[in-house]
């Protein structure tokens, strides 16, 4: 069954110009409205649009006067984004911290072993997927080895972000 909501965009204005946006969707829950990020949970994180450390007052003020929003659901929140600035500078600290997700690889020994874990369709599916790389890109390898161990370590890192950041614009 689909889900009903309604989206909203947030604006706060200074001299009537734009200087905070976040766009949100509302949706009644167990007779609870809540407002939740419009791209959620589909979006890799949740940030407002602009700048405006003292936004929380007019954005609590906006999502429950005008709204009748009851509850602010925000998860997957940019710790260095706009949005959390303005919550804690508003002196709501975060409920939980997190960090992206890691596969420990150590507990396997070697990629193989990590493989092993996982059913025989799925090894076969993902032997695929890494078959057509090769093809298309090259050998490939796998290795797990502490950042800055090697010359060039930040180099790579900042070319995977580079990658990551063109992906996401592209999505």
């Amino acid at each position: 069954r689909a889900e009903v909501s309604e989206p909203v965009l947030c604006v706060i204005e200074r001299d009537g110009r734009p200087v905070f946006q976040l766009p949100l969707r509302l949706r009644r829950r167990l007779g609870v409205m809540e407002a939740l990020p419009l791209a959620a949970p589909l979006a890799q994180d949740v940030d407002a649009i602009g700048e405006a450390p003292d936004a929380l007052p007019a954005l609590q003020a906006a999502l429950s006067t005008r709204l009748g929003v009851d509850l602010l659901v925000l998860r997957k929140l940019r710790a260095d984004g706009a949005l959390a600035r303005a919550l804690v500078a508003g002196g709501i600290a975060p409920f939980a911290a997190s960090a992206a997700p890691f596969i420990d690889l150590a507990g396997f020994g070697d990629f193989a072993g990590y493989e092993a874990a996982f059913s025989s369709s799925t090894r076969r599916k993902s032997r695929q997927r890494r078959q057509a790389a090769e093809k298309a890109l090259g050998a490939l390898s796998f290795r797990a080895r502490p950042l800055g161990e090697e010359p060039g370590d930040r180099a790579a890192l900042a070319q995977a972000i580079t990658w990551k950041r063109a992906w996401l614009a592209e999505a």
